[in-house]
Order: C-alpha cells, then sequence, then structure tokens
C-alpha cells in the first residue's frame, strides 16, 4: 500500500508575512508501483481537508483546493481543485485543470486521472498538444510524422500507451459530435 504523508508548510517571508499556509503531500510508491516505473508524487495546494475510513483508519479521500498542483516524475498537473478517491485510486481535476508531460499537455474544465493505469479522461473544452511518436512506424500516413498535432473537443479519452486516444469533437450547428480515433500502427 502506498504511504501519503502530509505536512503544512508555511510559507512566510518578510516580504509577504500574511502568505497563506501550503499544504504538501508526498506518496511513497508501492513495490506494484515501482514496477511500473512509478515515482514519488507530491501535491501542493492552499487548503487540504482528508477523510479516513473509520473501520481501517485508512485514507478514504482527500479534497485539495487552491492552487493545486500535482508532481510525479515526468508527469505534472494543475487545477484549482482536485479530489482523491484512494479506493479508486483517481484523482479529479476541476477548474482550470491541466496535465502534462515530456509528450505533450492538455487542458480542460474537469479530467480524471486513473492513477492505476496513467489513462485519463478530459471534458469541456479540451485542448491537448501532443508530440510526435518518435517511431514513425507508430505514424499515421495521414498526419505529418514530424509535426506536433493539436486538437479542440468537448472530450478525449486518453488510454495508456496501448490503445489510441479518441477526442469527440465540438459540432457546429448542433449536428452529431463526430470522433477522431488515429489509425492503429498494427
Amino acid at each position: 500500500m502506498a504511504t501519503t504523508s502530509t505536512s503544512p508548510t508555511a510559507r512566510r517571508t518578510a516580504s509577504s508575512p500574511s502568505a497563506p499556509a501550503t499544504f504538501t503531500t508526498r506518496t511513497e510508491p508501492t513495490a506494484d508501483d515501482r514496477k511500473r516505473n512509478r515515482a514519488l508524487s507530491i501535491t501542493t495546494s492552499r487548503d487540504l481537508l482528508a477523510r479516513f475510513d473509520p473501520q481501517t483508519s485508512r485514507l478514504a479521500s482527500m479534497e485539495q483546493t487552491g492552487d493545486f498542483a500535482y508532481d510525479e516524475g515526468g508527469r505534472h498537473a494543475r487545477a484549482a481543485k482536485a479530489t482523491l478517491d484512494s479506493g479508486q485510486n483517481v484523482i479529479l481535476l476541476e477548474t482550470s485543470a491541466r496535465v502534462w508531460d515530456e509528450t505533450g499537455s492538455t487542458s480542460a474544465n474537469h479530467i480524471r486521472m486513473d492513477q492505476r493505469t496513467g489513462d485519463f479522461t478530459a471534458e469541456g473544452q479540451v485542448k491537448s498538444s501532443r508530440l510526435p511518436d518518435q517511431n514513425q512506424k507508430k505514424n499515421s500516413e495521414m498526419l505529418s510524422g514530424d509535426q506536433p498535432i493539436e486538437a479542440q473537443a468537448r472530450k478525449m479519452d486518453s488510454p495508456t500507451a496501448t490503445a489510441p486516444s479518441t477526442m469527440r469533437a465540438m459540432s457546429p450547428c448542433g449536428r452529431a459530435p463526430t470522433a477522431y480515433r488515429p489509425p492503429s500502427s498494427t
């Protein structure tokens, strides 16, 4: 089981004696997480509310608000609010949500991050950019393999690298939305 520790850290300086406190959490990866190359994750926010299971005393959920930030190795996220459901191992980012890594970034009104699989779903004014895959065999012949891909949609499902992303586009004139799924690399 992952170990999470929480500590408030006051950021008070001589130039800003009334600066708000910042709450920081550190979650050590489990042995299974380390097998999947998961790293230490650190979150920060201005406010934190943690709920514990009364039967087990384990963390059940945690809500962080006010400049939420998440960093885990090369994966990052920011939002106004984040809610962790420990049982499902899911983080829901709300309001000005953004996730990124070395291959690209996605911003949306809401982003649901599955911590077990690395999958995420973005909804509401989704904007995404991605660098081209360095493996030319995985690039679509329809799209240039040497240019970044940028897209806008109302919803985007981004599964792990084993399956292509799907974006549901905003449709003009009230028509049914269309879905774009990049061609598979098989």
